[in-house]
């Protein structure tokens, strides 16, 4: 009926609203028929779904390793990726990491010293079996010692 359509149109632009203020990720699209007590983006394409990228706060070269330092979000996200390689295509000696969200920073050690490495990271969110990624930081480069 018209109340019933009014309000789930009414509670779907208060979920909207609600993700929007966390400015975390964001609705293109919202159909009809999804309300916030059942799964709101079980039946939501993937596409339909922004994750914000992370910022790379400052990386670092130590001895034999790297410190990647990143804004943390307190916001919704389940982990970061981090990817460090010894080429900007990633494919040579990559090293990978998935911290948590509540992480502000990570060392990748054991590394070749005097060694230029190459180092990006986005955000994953996870909703029930759905995971969404941001897309990849710019690629940032640091030499080891």
């Amino acid at each position: 009926s018209g109340e019933e359509k009014a309000k789930v149109e009414t509670e779907i632009e208060n979920v909207k609203k609600e993700i929007l203020q966390e400015d975390f990720f964001f609705f293109e699209d919202v159909e009809l028929g999804m309300l916030p007590d059942y799964e709101p983006l079980k039946d939501l394409k993937t596409s339909n779904i922004v994750v914000a990228k992370p910022t790379m706060k400052t990386l670092s070269g130590g001895r034999k390793s790297i410190t990647v330092n990143w804004a943390k979000y307190n916001k919704r996200g389940s982990y970061y990726e981090i990817l460090v390689a010894t080429n900007k295509s990633f494919t040579k000696n990559v090293e990978k990491a998935k911290p948590t969200k509540s992480m502000p920073s990570i060392r990748f050690s054991n590394l070749k010293a005097n060694k230029k490495y190459y180092v990006k990271m986005r955000m994953v969110y996870r909703y029930y079996s759905n995971e969404y990624k941001s897309k990849w930081t710019k690629v940032k480069t640091v030499k080891t010692r």
